[in-house]
């Protein structure tokens, strides 16, 4: 199993490398930045992500950021903000659970505790997020936001949906711990 995930991880990066190499203009380093994350967070902080944290995180930032920002599906296809934010709510509560779990910074399991903090975790990520392409677009006179065209109404919504995809896993979270007690992460892996 680990094995397949260490050659689904590099198709991964590989593709993203060699978007980078197509687009070939400032976004590339973006690209290249998004795509070594995983690498940098070993080298830098000495945290090894997951095979399947990876394999997450990169279809995030394949959706996200290179079909999203790059390929303009935020202009083309109404539907597709919507997506990643719903994806960055799953994804960025999967990040906070492996963080909660891995480090074993609870002595006591606490779900409703945990619930909470993931999507607390999640809604700040969201913030993050949007405070960047703020910064962005008042620094380089874009619209990514839309603000020109929708107000604050995109961030907005942004946020909600990315605080349901946060929601939705941590209903799934809650009902596996009350109902067998299994762990949500080792049963979420035997269906990977």
């Amino acid at each position: 199993m680990k094995s397949f995930l260490n050659i689904i991880n590099n198709i991964l990066f590989l593709a993203l490398i060699g978007i980078a190499i197509f687009v070939w203009d400032i976004q590339s380093i973006a690209i290249i930045l998004g795509a070594l994350v995983p690498f940098l967070l070993k080298k830098i902080f000495y945290y090894e992500v997951s095979g399947e944290m990876k394999i997450l995180y990169y279809i995030f930032f394949l959706s996200a950021y290179v079909l999203g920002v790059v390929f303009a599906w935020y202009r083309k296809f109404p539907w597709a903000d919507l997506w990643a934010h719903f994806l960055s709510g799953v994804v960025m509560t999967f990040v906070g659970l492996f963080f909660v779990k891995e480090s074993k910074i609870l002595k006591k399991e606490n779900t409703l505790f945990i619930i909470l903090f993931l999507i607390s975790f999640s809604v700040l990520i969201g913030f993050l997020w949007e405070s960047g392409e703020y910064i962005y677009d008042t620094l380089f006179d874009k619209d990514t936001q839309w603000v020109l065209k929708t107000g604050v109404t995109d961030t907005m919504t942004d946020l909600f949906i990315s605080t349901f995809g946060s929601a939705l896993i941590c209903l799934f979270y809650g009902y596996f711990v009350k109902k067998d007690g299994k762990q949500f992460l080792d049963k979420i892996r035997e269906i990977v």
